[in-house]
């Protein structure tokens, strides 16, 4: 991807720390719109194409991951667990968030669609390993 350096984040984390990044999250869309406009002009610059259909899919990708945090009640799941085990959900969201929301919604790090993508993939396959 031109222009942004991808750093893959390893860590194990504390229950205390996905609770605290819960806790932001979801964020409120105009919070979240100046860090996606800076994510889309890291990637592409002046090129107001790529940068239209950059913004749009990352907003839309916003909206489905709030929608799955809402639909699994992922934050009230987030403060009853004591380790991220007891619960798939949560330790789900903690992984892809990890990987591809890094500093925040505001910070132009986070990336939504591939956010998403990862959460879709990693229910996935819970599902299959739960049959």
């Amino acid at each position: 991807m031109r222009g942004r350096v991808c750093t893959k984040v390893v860590a194990v984390a504390a229950v205390a720390g996905v609770i605290a990044t819960m806790a932001t999250l979801p964020p409120a869309k105009a919070d979240a719109l100046d860090g996606i406009h800076r994510f889309c002009v890291g990637l592409w610059g002046t090129d107001m194409v790529m940068l239209e259909r950059c913004r749009n899919g990352q907003i839309e990708a916003m909206e489905q991951l709030v929608a799955w945090l809402e639909k699994h009640d992922v934050n009230a799941r987030a403060k009853a667990v004591t380790k991220l085990d007891d619960d798939p959900y949560v330790a789900i969201y903690s992984t892809c968030s990890d990987r591809w929301l890094g500093d925040g919604p505001d910070s132009g790090t986070a990336d939504y669609k591939m956010t998403a993508r990862c959460i879709q993939k990693q229910v996935e396959a819970y599902n299959r390993m739960a049959q």
